[in-house]
């Protein structure tokens, strides 16, 4: 991440105010900016929602809050995202301001004992995360970036699971209202690499255009990890990776007896 676009250099402090809100406390850092915790300066109706912040001094193709603020719009119509509330901009930043959500998956998987969900969680969390990308996809867009951290709880409604962070998500298809006619993107002979090492399909580390099953593919790799508690080629770079990924058998990957998953109901 640069080193511009820390909330230091962003001038963010607790106490801070943009607009209607003050910040309260900085929850976490992203691949191009920060997440804030900020609340209403009106006394008499206190609300506290998230903020997401990037540096405007970052090149134009890496300010990602443009993309991510369009896609969490359209997707509103969908129970697995947070409210949009606003985005905007300062002579700094760009902001973009939604519901503030609970624990992401990552924090819970790490607090989890032996870091491994139970089947019956898993399968709750698979149903959810499928919902959210069927969601996603239904709007001819890509998420590519599918990883635990990108996926968390509600504050008040803590069953649901939320698709979050959109901001590497593409079209993949435009839909004619005139024709009816669905014209999907003409894949490029070469991708950029987008998407997190551990958690990317095997297209992705060949630079390969992504489409929706890629997604899915990530979402396996989730899944996994929740079982069996680590993914085999977690820590290593991406080449060392991308070899693992495309060598290894699925019972190597699972590290358990595939009749485990069968008997274990």
């Amino acid at each position: 991440m640069s080193g511009r676009s820390d909330s230091k250099l962003l001038g963010l402090r607790a106490s801070d105010t943009i607009g209607d809100w003050i910040v309260m406390k900085k929850l976490g850092r992203g691949g191009c900016g920060a997440v804030f915790e900020v609340c209403t300066k009106h006394a008499d109706k206190t609300k506290h929602v998230a903020m997401k912040v990037e540096s405007r001094d970052l090149d134009h193709n890496d300010q990602l809050l443009r993309i991510e603020a369009s896609v969490l719009k359209r997707m509103q119509y969908s129970k697995h995202v947070p409210v949009f509330i606003a985005a905007g901009r300062t002579a700094v930043f760009n902001f973009l301001l939604m519901e503030l959500l609970g624990k992401s998956l990552s924090e819970l998987h790490k607090i989890a004992p032996h870091r491994q969900f139970t089947i019956a969680t898993v399968l709750k969390i698979a149903l959810q995360a499928l919902n959210a990308l069927r969601d996603l996809h239904n709007i001819y867009f890509i998420h590519r970036d599918v990883k635990p951290g990108n996926f968390a709880s509600g504050l008040k409604n803590i069953n649901i699971l939320y698709i979050l962070d959109f901001g590497l998500s593409r079209q993949f298809a435009t839909y004619d209202t005139t024709t009816k006619a669905l014209k999907l993107r003409k894949p490029r002979a070469r991708a950029s690499f987008r998407g997190t090492v551990a958690y990317c399909s095997v297209n992705v580390h060949k630079h390969l255009e992504q489409g929706r099953h890629d997604d899915l593919w990530s979402m396996m790799y989730m899944l996994i990890e929740f079982i069996v508690g680590r993914l085999p080629w977690k820590g290593l770079d991406r080449k060392e990776t991308a070899v693992i990924k495309q060598t290894i058998s699925n019972r190597r990957l699972l590290q358990v007896n595939v009749s485990f998953f069968f008997f274990s109901f």
